[in-house]
């Protein structure tokens, strides 16, 4: 009940506008940050206050039935300003805090010394957070540590169990790393005890993954899942949610880590289990199809992803509701795949949706708010549409900036969106350093051998090529290429991606005879891939004609730039550049051809 009633707070402390009041008496206030400052009024109502006048109100009854000090609302509020959380974003983050807040309370009522001593820095620490002063807390819950692991085995326990509190506190307060670190010692406590314990240290290193996964550190929180899991495999039924759920969070960390052979088994199991104990209609299930949907999206298997997207989105918003933000997620994963598939038509409403969903649901400066605009802004600039890209590139990147700091792989994915748009628009200075930028977090973040690195390598090749320094680009395209070819297989549409820069590049050099093989294996991929109309089949034919061209093989030429001219003009239209360009190339043959028979 608790729980509810502190959502449903928050949601009021956001949504609820009243007049201001005739008269206020005396009270106490505290500047929360520029954005707003709260005042706790004598009779124990809150007030939000922007720009000198009230915007928001927590009535004297909805505190009392919080259930907390006034002076830990306002820590709650002293939180978001240290974090630089937006007021438009308060909802979701007070939301969060709301439930991190009560896992705190009740690991800190768990938290057990045999000591006299032990008892009054517990009696503290539980005023300290009464009153709202966490760091006091914390500083309290450290002492019962040490004291708690100058004991015998019990007491270890104990100490751990003062550590998750600290964990749980530092998510509180969106401290991820801090979080993962405190989870991460309260682990190395409970594995000095005996098998009894392991579900319990379980979730310890579950605790701990997520908040270092929430930190963007990767490599940290693998090993901690790892762990998480055998502990489950071993103490529990092979059936158990729990095992499902760590079977899912390491699925999808090897996902980000580009570890696809080592994901595909583990969604399949989590999927297996969920259905079997939850039924098929479950949203976890659904959270399954998705992250399964991603991982054949992500080795190129459109085919097979698409139903899974399909069949997420369906239990979302049967279960859910339409505006549900997990029914955003289904949506932007779905467009993702007709947009891969070339069908730009059916993804572009699902984009718009999961935007406006996300905007509505989360407030305009979340991170996922980030990812749509992303999306959406990619989207556009497949379809030629620069000037209706750029500004949702940058306002994707401000978002994140913001929100994740600017060596965060989130940010990196802006960059990236960005620096391509403007190397298409042939702005290749504003590209180079964005392109750098992302190459030199990617590498940071996973290391200089996954897929994401390759895309990075690819991109900063082809600034380099369109600004004719070949041979600054040439080993970063073949770098980009034996990445793609050892993780992703040599058939993947990213290894096609790269073989036609390196193709386009010995093109340039005038070296046909290294191209034209090269050219010819990345049309049989897309082919193979994405069928015989798809546009990147006709990128693929315009690169082969023009090699056949500058060879003076003509009649070889024509009818692969009659196919691609067909193919463009279909797909984006006579006026796209894309389609402009072929047809100049085929003009072009067409005249020489003309030439040549005078």
């Amino acid at each position: 009940m608790k729980h509810k009633l502190l959502i449903g707070i928050f949601a009021l402390l956001l949504n609820q506008h009243l007049a201001w009041a005739e008269t206020t008496s005396a009270n106490s206030s505290m500047t929360v940050g520029g954005n707003f400052t709260a005042k706790v009024e004598d009779n124990g109502s809150v007030i939000i206050m922007t720009g000198g006048q009230i915007t928001q109100i927590i009535d004297k009854e909805s505190v009392e039935k919080l259930g907390v000090a006034k002076s830990a609302v306002g820590n709650f509020l002293k939180t978001l300003q240290e974090q630089n959380i937006p007021l438009e974003d308060l909802d979701k983050k007070l939301r969060e805090i709301a439930a991190n807040y009560l896992l705190f309370r009740q690991q800190a009522s768990q938290v057990s010394t045999n000591s006299l001593k032990g008892e009054e820095l517990k009696a503290q620490a539980e005023k300290a957070i009464d009153d709202g002063e966490f760091d006091k807390a914390e500083a309290l819950f450290r002492d019962i540590r040490q004291l708690n692991m100058q004991a015998a085995a019990q007491n270890i326990l104990f100490a751990a169990q003062a550590d998750a509190a600290n964990g749980a506190l530092a998510n509180t307060r969106l401290q991820y790393q801090k979080a993962g670190e405190y989870y991460e010692r309260a682990a190395q406590a409970l594995s000095t005890l005996g098998n009894e314990y392991h579900v319990k240290l379980s979730e310890y290193l579950n605790w701990a993954g997520d908040a270092f996964s929430s930190a963007g550190q990767y490599n940290s929180a693998q090993p901690l899942y790892e762990k998480a899991l055998a502990l489950r495999e071993k103490s529990l039924p092979a059936n158990h949610p729990d095992v499902a759920r760590s079977l899912n969070n390491l699925a999808v960390l090897y996902d980000v880590k580009g570890q696809y052979k080592k994901a595909l088994p583990l969604h399949e199991r989590a999927l297996g289990i969920r259905e079997k104990v939850l039924g098929k209609d479950h949203p976890d299930v659904a959270d399954s199809l998705g992250n399964l949907a991603a991982l054949y999206h992500a080795k190129g298997q459109y085919e097979k992803a698409l139903p899974l997207a399909e069949r997420a989105l369906g239990i979302g918003e049967n279960v859910l509701g339409k505006g549900h933000p997990d029914v955003a997620t289904s949506l932007n994963n779905l467009a993702a795949l007709y947009q891969a598939k070339g069908q730009y038509e059916k993804a572009l409403p699902l984009y718009e949706r999961a935007l406006g969903i996300r905007e509505k649901a989360l407030g305009k400066d979340h991170p996922d708010v980030a990812i749509s605009l992303r999306n959406l802004a990619n989207l556009y600039h497949t379809k030629g549409q620069y000037e209706k890209a750029l500004p949702l590139h940058e306002r994707a990147l401000g978002i994140q900036e913001k929100v994740r700091g600017n060596d965060h792989p989130d940010v990196a994915l802006s960059l990236s969106g960005l620096a391509n748009l403007y190397y298409a628009k042939g702005q290749y200075e504003k590209a180079l350093p964005l392109a750098e930028r992302v190459l030199d977090i990617r590498e940071k973040a996973f290391g200089n051998d996954h897929p994401y690195v390759a895309d990075s390598l690819n991109s900063l090749a082809a600034v380099y090529h369109a600004k004719g320094q070949y041979e600054k680009a040439l080993p970063l395209y073949e770098r980009a290429l034996g990445i793609r070819e050892k993780a992703l297989g040599n058939d993947h549409p990213d290894v096609a991606i790269s073989l036609s820069g390196l193709a386009n590049l010995y093109y340039a050099k005038g070296q046909y005879e290294k191209a034209l093989p090269l050219d010819e294996r990345v049309l049989g991929i897309w082919e193979k891939a994405l069928g015989n109309d798809h546009s990147r089949v006709a990128d693929s034919l315009n690169s082969l004609a023009a090699v056949y061209h500058a060879k003076g093989q003509y009649e070889r030429a024509l009818p692969l730039y009659e196919r691609a001219l067909g193919i463009r003009e279909k797909a984006l239209g006579n006026d796209h550049p894309k389609t402009k360009y072929v047809r100049a190339n085929y003009d072009a043959l067409l005249k020489e051809m003309e030439q040549a028979q005078r």
